[in-house]
């Protein structure tokens, strides 16, 4: 490694007085360590030897923040949801689920209707917006559907996490109640 020379400015030395008292020891760390320019020197040399470390950038993962992000763009959205209808159980939940099923299978039926009357040479041209639109809601509650599953899911591993909090929680109770019941005797 080839180090740069750099110019050097005539440093003054500090006050005779300031080192009175002290060790070698202690005045060689105070001008070597110290905010002095020999330190700074020091520091320069040690980073173009590559001792010490340049700035590294922050490294940033780039797929990671994008599934934290989706995680909780997707949990807001599951909160806004049992929010907005106000479910007061999973099971609620799940019977919206069932009629979200229903809705999507009477749309699929008259979307393949239309597309069975498309076929035909004198079809009105009504038909394909028509089945577009039939397609946009069976999409809307597609999602809506994947929204109440996970929120379902989501409600029920809080709900075994709580359970397996709760047991651990009697668990250490019960210790120390027999703990302290062998501390009385």
């Amino acid at each position: 490694c080839r180090l740069k020379y750099t110019k050097q400015t005539a440093h003054t030395a500090p006050p005779a007085n300031s080192y009175a008292g002290k060790g070698i020891l202690q005045i060689f760390f105070e001008v070597f360590f110290g905010e002095s320019q020999m330190h700074r020197l020091y520091l320069y040399y040690c980073y173009q030897l590559g001792i010490l470390p340049k700035k590294q950038q922050p490294r940033i993962n780039r797929p990671e923040l994008e599934r934290i992000w989706k995680d909780t763009e997707k949990i807001l959205a599951e909160h806004a949801f049992v929010h907005d209808h106000k479910f007061p159980s999973v099971q609620a939940i799940v019977d919206y689920r069932e009629g979200l099923s229903h809705q999507m299978e009477v749309l699929a039926t008259q979307r393949t209707e239309i597309a069975k009357q498309m076929r035909r040479k004198n079809a009105p041209r009504e038909l394909a917006d028509r089945r577009a639109m039939l397609t946009c809601k069976i999409a809307e509650l597609r999602k809506e559907d994947k929204i109440a599953e996970g929120a379902i899911k989501r409600i029920q591993r809080t709900q075994e996490s709580n359970r397996i909090d709760r047991e651990n929680q009697e668990q250490h109770t019960n210790h120390t109640r027999r703990r302290d019941r062998s501390r009385q005797r």
